[in-house]
């Protein structure tokens, strides 16, 4: 799919050359680290963006675009695959892009992605074979339309994932388990708005809804948890705000905020040591309500640009009840909450019009009292990152 996407693009580009301005484009982002933390063997990683682009301007109301991604995050270029083993990820992106100028000051943009992900998870696991490994094939469409002073941006979405690779362990023993359990199709509808309520501060504020259809995942009856015909659906409801503040004009600073609101059908039954006998029913086990807040600061001085920025996230179960290290209910009841601080300070030195190297220094902070899982950490990392764009 991705080979003949690039090919139709590569076709259409060519035979409209002779009468078409073609910019190309190409951004590089490299991250090397070095992590540790409590309780944590520390490590050498890395995170790669690499992005290929072609801009090319039929005429004043038509434009086709075409991009491609490759990203890699894992070990750092020490980092060898011993007894240790970290998780790697892989992903490959294609989208071809139709921008129509409606009239002078209305605009619709049309999309259609292609996403391949691999996941590593173990020795024995190679790239091909990740049983997280998916697929995603998408369509979109974006309205852009300036209102007097206000910018809105419409957006519609929809993609089918689908996870070839992926095996329900209890498949090995009842075939008719053995399904793509993880395949769904998703639709996101997204609103932004824009408007400068000051000459130094343009607020921005957005919301999205998330649907998730599960094509072949059944939910499990809320009473004695045995399973219905019922496929789990799972929604998201996201509100944000961007407020930047620009105080001089080496210096803006910034404050970020998200509500969050996830519901699914999915009723969560959990067994006895042998399996046999049902303990308990969570009903709605993977709804949640979480807020993010992050205040931050751009500053550039002496041809350097300086960053930093605080996050603070709570996530808030409404019905998983939170375990102890062994699994077992806390007498009280009390509801799983997670809670996520993380800190995060760079500093940036542009070497030409392209190329801009930095160091970078990050640290997270996660605790939870869902104590049976590794949701409780701390992580420390310090590295180079460098950027060429052109």
């Amino acid at each position: 799919m991705m080979k003949r996407l690039i090919l139709l693009f590569l076709i259409l580009s060519s035979s409209l050359g002779f009468c078409a301005e073609i910019n190309p484009y190409y951004h590089y982002t490299f991250y090397q680290g070095y992590g540790w933390g409590k309780d944590k063997e520390a490590t050498f990683g890395n995170s790669i963006t690499n992005d290929l682009g072609c801009q090319v301007v039929l005429n004043e109301e038509n434009t086709l675009l075409g991009f491609y991604e490759m990203s890699y995050q894992g070990p750092g270029l020490k980092e060898e695959e011993g007894d240790l083993f970290t998780d790697r990820y892989q992903d490959h992106l294609l989208l071809l892009s139709w921008i129509r100028k409606l009239r002078e000051e209305m605009t619709l943009k049309g999309r259609l992605d292609y996403l391949k992900s691999f996941t590593r998870s173990g020795l024995s696991e190679r790239w091909e074979d990740g049983d997280y490994n998916y697929d995603r094939l998408g369509f979109g469409l974006d309205l852009l339309l300036p209102f007097r002073e206000a910018d809105f941006n419409l957006a519609w979405r929809i993609a089918d994932l689908s996870y070839p690779n992926y095996t329900y362990l209890l498949g090995e023993i009842d075939p008719s388990y053995d399904l793509p359990r993880y395949d769904h199709l998703m639709s996101k509808l997204y609103l932004e708005a824009k408007y400068p309520i000051h000459p130094q501060i343009t607020p921005k504020a957005s919301y999205e809804y998330i649907r998730k259809g599960y094509k072949n995942e059944k939910v499990k009856d809320s009473e004695d948890g045995e399973n219905t015909q019922t496929k789990q659906r799972d929604s998201m409801h996201t509100l944000a705000f961007y407020l930047p503040y620009s105080a001089r004009e080496n210096l803006t600073i910034g404050l970020d905020g998200k509500f969050s609101f996830l519901s699914s059908n999915y009723n969560d039954v959990k067994f006895n040591a042998t399996g046999e006998t049902i303990t308990a029913i969570t009903p709605s086990f993977y709804d949640y309500n979480s807020c993010e807040f992050g205040p931050w600061v751009r500053f550039v001085a002496k041809g350097m640009e300086f960053g930093a920025s605080l996050s603070y996230k709570i996530k808030d179960y409404t019905n998983r009840r939170a375990e102890d290290e062994d699994g077992n209910f806390f007498p009280d009841e009390r509801k799983q909450e997670d809670k996520i601080l993380s800190l995060f300070f760079d500093a940036t030195k542009p070497i030409n019009k392209s190329l801009s190297a930095g160091l970078y220094y990050g640290f997270k902070d996660t605790s939870s009292n869902m104590k049976r899982t590794g949701y409780n950490y701390q992580n420390h990392s310090l590295g180079i990152k460098l950027t060429f764009e052109h």
